[in-house]
């Protein structure tokens, strides 16, 4: 329905507007960090994951949360574990949505990132194909 995040990747500036709420921000706001922000190709829809990611680490909650919230986002099969690709996703997703807020933080090129996976699976214990969010929180933190 109307008051419903898309099953896509993409969201419409109406879909932008209601996740972030009313209460967080307001209309012109809003069309500021749709527009100039997080719509730089100019065709009226930004990166679900960015946007997410980017709310979350602004947000006032604590690291640990912000861990678990992320693994969460990503957790695509909702069966407690990241596959390599979930986490390269994740990573660009919050690489990339830091740099659109912020130039200065300029993103790991695909090289880097893939470094960063291989480093994170090397926590994972149980099966050396998916990382535990317990293991990604020990990676991170």
């Amino acid at each position: 329905g109307q008051n419903e995040l898309p099953e896509t990747f993409a969201l419409r500036k109406h879909e932008f507007e209601f996740l972030l709420g009313q209460d967080m921000v307001d209309f012109h706001t809003s069309r500021t960090l749709f527009q100039d922000i997080f719509d730089l190709d100019r065709n009226s829809l930004v990166d679900k994951f960015e946007v997410m990611c980017v709310v979350c680490l602004t947000s006032k909650v604590d690291n640990m949360e912000k861990i678990h919230f992320f693994f969460d986002l990503f957790n695509f099969n909702n069966k407690g574990y990241l596959y390599e690709s979930e986490l390269t996703l994740l990573l660009l997703a919050v690489s990339r949505g830091v740099f659109k807020a912020d130039q200065k933080y300029l993103p790991p090129n695909n090289k880097t990132i893939a470094m960063l996976v291989k480093e994170a699976f090397l926590h994972a214990k149980v099966d050396p194909s998916s990382i535990r969010k317990p293991e990604l929180v020990k990676f991170a933190l």
